[in-house]
């Protein structure tokens, strides 16, 4: 019984300690430890990122815990998938070069991730290559995948655009009508890519595309010429 006592006075003291110092710490420290617990344990990474820019943007004379609140918000991108991983990395570089670690971690991360996209786009090229095949076979199924195979592996580049444009074009010749997916298709490409030069022909298609389904819901809306060159039968001007 005097053990277990003894056990459990030296528990408490060692949980009165622990508080103690939290309290006597700096609250960006404490920010700093929440957030990577959010992270780690909780799994919660939007939630961390959200508690790292906090750190960020409260404490920015803090230099280190920034640093290390930015190479934190890379991780949780990287582990998220987003693309935004590359860009919390590099803003460690230009923001903090006086915190070394930090930055000599951001640039191996930026490393690795170039590495990755190298390839990346690479296969991202070849399954453009496989969906313009497929189109001119008219499986237009399988094309569809692999152009949306191109979206993922290469989500910023002309040639996502190009494949989410194709999409468009492959759902216009499915036989049993599916302007409607279509015209979704085409949309997209004017919300996630507002800046593109093929806006113009994107909104092209989705005026045939609207007079096809009012003529006919089973009419093409444009030919195709081949798989990178497009016909207006109105005005017979290639894109």
């Amino acid at each position: 019984m005097k053990h277990r006592t003894t056990y459990f006075l030296a528990a408490l003291i060692a949980v009165i300690l622990t508080a103690s110092g939290f309290q006597d710490s700096p609250q960006y420290k404490i920010l700093f430890e929440k957030a990577r617990f959010t992270m780690e344990s909780k799994g919660d990474l939007n939630g961390a990122i959200t508690l790292f820019n906090e750190i960020i943007k409260k404490y920015p004379k803090e230099r280190e815990y920034a640093a290390k609140s930015q190479l934190n918000i890379g991780l949780c991108y990287e582990k998220l998938g987003a693309n935004q991983a590359q860009k919390a990395y590099q803003t460690v570089v230009d923001t903090w070069p006086d915190q070394t670690e930090m930055v000599a971690l951001a640039k191996t991360k930026l490393t690795q991730l170039s590495g990755a996209v190298s390839e990346s786009n690479l296969k991202a090229e070849q399954s453009f290559k496989l969906a313009g095949d497929l189109y001119k076979e008219f499986k237009y199924e399988s094309a569809i995948t692999e152009y949306e195979k191109v979206i993922k592996m290469a989500p910023n580049s002309r040639l996502a655009e190009e494949a989410q444009l194709w999409i468009g074009q492959c759902y216009c010749y499915f036989k049993e009508g599916k302007n409607d997916l279509a015209l979704t298709s085409f949309n997209s490409i004017k919300k996630n890519y507002p800046q593109s030069t093929i806006v113009p022909l994107t909104e092209l298609m989705i005026s045939q595309t609207h007079q096809a389904m009012a003529l006919n819901p089973k009419k093409k809306a444009v030919i195709t010429l081949d798989n990178r060159t497009i016909l207006d039968p109105n005005t017979g001007i290639r894109y």
